[in-house]
């Protein structure tokens, strides 16, 4: 007869699944952040030109071609700082990921290791109830701490950027 089936087996065939899966989003995630990245270095250097620009040009220059150009500089001012601002997000949603990625592997790797034993018996079931329900407590503080921490790395720290870098736009236009 054969052996019976390991019941841990689907859980942890699961697990990589969702670790692969994280893999994959982990890249997709990197391949975005090197396009912000080049589209905020793009759009700084045509900043760092108009500014150039304007501030090579003489007294001679007309009314309406300075009031132009500092609404291209206020204008590539802000694509600048909203694409950098793009990257901070992702930054955080990849440091946030790749905590989630190495905590699912990890369990992964446990579970491999792990067999589950035969159905308990209502008196065993009625013992672990009380361990089992710290278990559940434990994992659900887990969840909340790292929720906390994706938060905070990532859209608490974005938004501080946008509005550390708002006065340097603001002075920019100046």
């Amino acid at each position: 007869s054969d052996p019976p089936a390991d019941p841990a087996a689907p859980i942890s065939a699961q697990v990589r699944a969702d670790v692969d899966a994280l893999d994959r989003e982990l890249a997709e995630i990197e391949m975005l952040v090197g396009q912000a990245r080049a589209e905020a270095a793009r759009h700084e250097q045509k900043r760092a030109t108009a500014a150039e620009k304007l501030a090579g040009a003489g007294p001679s220059i007309k009314p309406a071609d300075l009031v132009d150009g500092y609404g291209t500089l206020v204008t590539l001012t802000r694509r600048a700082v909203l694409m950098e601002a793009q990257v901070d997000v992702l930054e955080g949603k990849r440091k946030a990921l790749a905590r989630h990625r190495a905590a699912m592997a990890a369990l992964a790797d446990r579970l491999e290791g792990v067999s589950v034993p035969e159905a308990p018996t209502a008196a065993q079931a009625g013992e672990a109830a009380p361990a089992l329900s710290r278990v559940v407590l434990s994992a659900q503080e887990d969840l909340r701490r790292e929720i906390a921490r994706a938060m905070h790395d990532g859209p608490a720290q974005s938004l501080t950027n946008i509005v550390r870098h708002a006065p340097v736009a603001h002075a920019t236009v100046r």
